[in-house]
């Protein structure tokens, strides 16, 4: 059947826009990739890797996935204080570059900084030492106190112009030891401009989260509806023994098991995986099977279904700070306030820029710090790196690590789920329509084992 894009799920999509570049790759020069990694699947991810590589265009892209930059980019192109920085080779390259120019800089600044204390001290002895009693001594004392401040000068507008060439130009105002410090710190704690400080959860059970007992949802209410009670049949697959799956059914007979602390994640078909988060959290009924919740649970979900519906229900003026505390009457402006700076929102962003004109990042910070506002013991999460930059990404994993809550998400981002510890992952294979555990094996974990 034929549908209007516009009717499409946001997956389907980005699959059209994939097919379409493909088609004008044969007759095409260049190429332009904004997040094109966003809402896929792992098939998705696949065709845009093959599409890539074969093409003979040039592409410039926009990425968070670190991995897809590092196994096609032969150039990087940094932008920092609106001046673009050119780096050969991928991403592990350019952050190598990178760290090896901040270093440089900063032993010229400790250098210079050394210099100009020299200087200083060099022009106050001579600002002390007695004026000479002979004939134009005072001149002479006055031409080279004015001498050394004219070294000083020249000597501080070399620092700015150093400072002006830093990789972190925000960080140009510090000394050199005071970058030095900060850079320490910043090896293992995000930077509060992108910081993610999720709320610890009180709650404790001390027992699975959820439980999920022979689950099947499809959409085709008739097709399922006639297949429900059909009898289950069965493939040898080599010494393995496989249940089909039903007709109408996009996955049956998917037993699940969710433990208090753990971190999960559903790969598979897009659609498929976001009904089966639904159906976990209890947004959506199965069709057969039950799904039990432990006493009390409470259940924090993202996606882009709810960020749509809460950007369209705010007015043109409501800002982040404003929604807050008309839906949270009890918490102080300072309270909410702390709470959205725990979230990476500048107080520009909270108090005066309205909703409805955050960036794609900002509004993901925004309804997560919403979400938080509620103390979730579990958190479901649909593509939660798809609209953030690499810096943002590293920060949610460091926040997402820090947090005792219990985490169930579905993403495509490799080196996301790698700087996650633990995580469990799962696959819905699409044939089968049954959910499988990804076992680990050759030094290979999660995605990458599956992959």
């Amino acid at each position: 059947p034929h549908h209007a894009c516009g009717d499409l799920s946001s997956c389907k999509q980005k699959e059209v826009l994939l097919l379409v570049a493909s088609i004008c790759c044969s007759f095409t020069n260049l190429l332009l990739l904004d997040e094109p990694t966003s809402n896929l699947d792992i098939a998705g991810l696949l065709r845009l890797r093959r599409l890539i590589e074969q093409s003979t265009a040039t592409i410039v892209m926009v990425s968070h996935d670190v991995d897809l930059i590092n196994d096609v980019s032969t150039d990087i192109i940094d932008m920092q204080a609106k001046k673009l920085w050119y780096y050969p080779g991928n991403y592990d390259s350019y952050r190598l570059m990178k760290e090896q120019k901040e270093k440089h800089n900063l032993n010229q600044s400790m250098v210079m900084e050394k210099k100009r204390e020299q200087l200083r001290s060099t022009l106050q002895h001579l600002k002390e030492r007695p004026t000479s009693k002979r004939k134009g001594g005072s001149k002479k004392k006055a031409k080279a106190i004015a001498s050394h401040r004219k070294k000083m000068e020249w000597h501080d507008q070399t620092m700015k112009t150093l400072d002006s060439s830093a990789i972190l130009p925000e960080r140009a105002g510090l000394t050199a030891i005071q970058r030095l410090k900060l850079a320490e710190i910043m090896k293992n704690n995000p930077d509060k401009a992108v910081q993610f400080a999720l709320p610890a959860t009180s709650s404790q059970w001390g027992e699975p989260l959820i439980v999920a007992y022979d689950v099947g949802y499809g959409t085709d209410k008739e097709a399922v509806t006639k297949q429900k009670n059909a009898t289950p049949e069965f493939i040898e697959d080599g010494e393995e023994l496989k249940i089909l799956k039903r007709d109408g059914f996009l996955f049956d007979c998917v037993d699940i098991c969710i433990e208090e602390g753990s971190r999960n994640c559903i790969l598979g078909p897009s659609d498929v995986t976001s009904f089966l988060l639904r159906i976990l959290a209890k947004k959506l009924a199965p069709v057969e099977g039950m799904v039990q919740h432990a006493a009390g649970l409470s259940v924090g979900y993202f996606d882009l279904e709810i960020v749509n519906t809460l950007v369209s229900t705010c007015g043109p003026n409501t800002t982040a700070l404003g929604f807050l505390s008309q839906h949270y009457p009890s918490r102080t402006e300072e309270e909410i306030r702390a709470h959205l700076t725990g979230f990476g929102l500048s107080a520009t962003v909270q108090g005066k820029t309205p909703i409805c004109f955050l960036s794609g990042g900002e509004t993901f910070r925004f309804v997560l710090a919403k979400i938080m506002m509620d103390n979730p013991s579990i958190l479901f999460l649909e593509h939660p790196t798809a609209s953030l930059d690499v810096e943002s990404v590293q920060a949610l994993s460091h926040g997402l690590g820090q947090w005792n809550g219990t985490l169930v998400m579905t993403s495509i981002d490799a080196n996301f789920l790698r700087s996650l510890e633990d995580v469990k992952c799962f696959v819905i294979v699409p044939e089968e329509g049954k959910l499988r555990r990804i076992v680990s094996g050759e030094g290979l974990q999660g995605m990458d084992a599956y992959l």
